[in-house]
């Protein structure tokens, strides 16, 4: 039974060709494996273990054991093994790295138009799928992924979806209203993380007004609108947060309006205005609850021994229309009893006014003239009062407690003002000194 033979051939003088085609067909150059030439250039090669189908494909290949398809695909690979790639100029320049996969054009490899020196030359266990995905460095990477066309890697490890320029999306078929869009939930086992090293950072503020913010701000319980909005995966069930458009009155810096005009909240800035505001809620407190004799500049011994005048003029409420009369009264008071060398007894201003305090608040209410003392008397109208001796020396406002209680003065900063449980108040002061 015999066969046909024929000697083995060259890439240039094929063993088998076709009428007028000398250059063109089948060969074999070493043992167990078949050539094809076109045109006298190898463009197939078939072993065990290798396949290469293009010009040049796994032209200096010694390892057997990779695919190229492609034009000069893994066309200077050597030693290396398992890599494959499909495309013209796919890992032109691997020469020893093993376990590569590129599919693209020029996949894996930098031409000299596009830095030929990052072109992956022994690094191992990387791809890069899509038109000239490639590296984008000099060092020979491992474990480093590029998808998508004129995708660059520069660090081993690591994954690069598109562009630096693209948009990723994830539960949608468009583009993301953002650089990184996910309709759905989405979730891990560690906190997010965001840049926050002050080298990054220019024109440093502090949060002012941070109560007042807050206190303008309301949080909403919702349901997500699905069926209007099915493409974007809402959540079902009961929600918690802020309406966009409320908050972004108050607080515009954390709201973010995408392509379509749709709005967005950036939760996690509004944790430093929740840190301002938990301070300054906490200085008020302070003042609620120090009572410190050993800061009193008015003798309040002299107010005590007068105990019984003071707890009539709380138990009558100053209204505005005896303001004079109480103003007179205490002007008396003062000349005939009160002997400390803190207090003079001729009485300078006086004022007036009428306010709400809102719960957990401070209601400022006047600003002392320096080196000056005051008599402060607020009612509420449930009966509930404050009498105290306000005195700012040397710098600093003191509030000395008298009678009275439901209401507080204290100062913050250079003014008076009240804390109390939401109620209107009527507050009346009177400068001695």
């Amino acid at each position: 039974t015999g066969g046909f033979n024929a000697n083995n051939g060259t890439a240039a003088a094929p063993s088998y060709t076709f009428a007028g085609q000398a250059t063109t067909g089948f060969y074999m150059a070493i043992p167990n494996e078949l050539s094809a030439s076109v045109a006298g250039t190898r463009s197939l090669w078939l072993t065990s273990g290798s396949t290469a189908v293009g010009q040049g494909a796994l032209a200096a290949d010694t390892a057997f054991s990779s695919t190229a398809v492609g034009a000069f695909a893994l066309t200077g690979a050597t030693t290396g093994t398992n890599n494959t790639a499909i495309g013209e100029g796919a890992l032109f320049g691997l020469t020893t790295g093993s376990n590569n996969v590129a599919l693209g054009k020029r996949a894996g490899h930098a031409t000299s138009a596009n830095n030929g020196a990052n072109t992956n030359t022994t690094g191992s266990n990387n791809t890069f799928l899509g038109a000239n995905a490639m590296s984008g460095t000099t060092t020979q990477l491992t474990y480093a992924t590029a998808l998508g066309s004129d995708a660059l890697v520069t660090t081993a490890n690591t994954i690069i979806l598109g562009r630096t320029t693209d948009n990723v999306a994830i539960g949608q078929t468009g583009a993301g209203a953002y650089q990184f869009t996910v309709n759905g939930t989405a979730g891990g086992t560690s906190a997010y993380t965001v840049a926050s090293d002050i080298r990054f950072k220019t024109n440093i503020r502090p949060v002012v007004n941070a109560l007042d913010t807050i206190a303008s701000l309301q949080g909403v319980r919702y349901e997500f609108n699905q069926a209007a909005f099915p493409d974007k995966k809402f959540e079902s069930g009961t929600q918690l947060g802020f309406i966009a458009q409320q908050i972004e009155q108050f607080v515009p810096e954390v709201v973010r309006t995408d392509r379509l005009g749709y709005k967005s909240v950036q939760y996690s800035q509004l944790v430093p205005l929740l840190a301002e505001g938990i301070k300054a809620q906490q200085l008020i407190l302070k003042h609620l609850i120090k009572k410190d004799p050993a800061t009193l500049l008015v003798d309040i011994k002299t107010f005590q021994a007068n105990d019984a005048v003071f707890e009539n003029i709380k138990a009558t409420n100053i209204k505005t229309v005896n303001l004079e009369a109480e103003t007179a009264r205490i002007k008396k008071l003062q000349a005939d009893t009160i002997e400390s060398k803190l207090v003079r007894s001729d009485v300078v201003k006086t004022g007036e006014v009428e306010v709400f305090v809102s719960m957990g608040t401070f209601q400022p209410i006047f600003t002392p003239l320096a080196n000056s003392q005051y008599i402060v008397n607020a009612t509420a109208e449930d009966g509930s009062s404050a009498f105290v001796s306000v005195a700012f020396m040397a710098g600093k406002i003191t509030v000395t407690p008298i009678s009275g209680k439901g209401v507080d003065v204290t100062a913050i900063g250079q003014q008076v003002g009240l804390v109390a449980p939401s109620k209107k108040i009527k507050v009346t002061w009177i400068r001695m000194s």
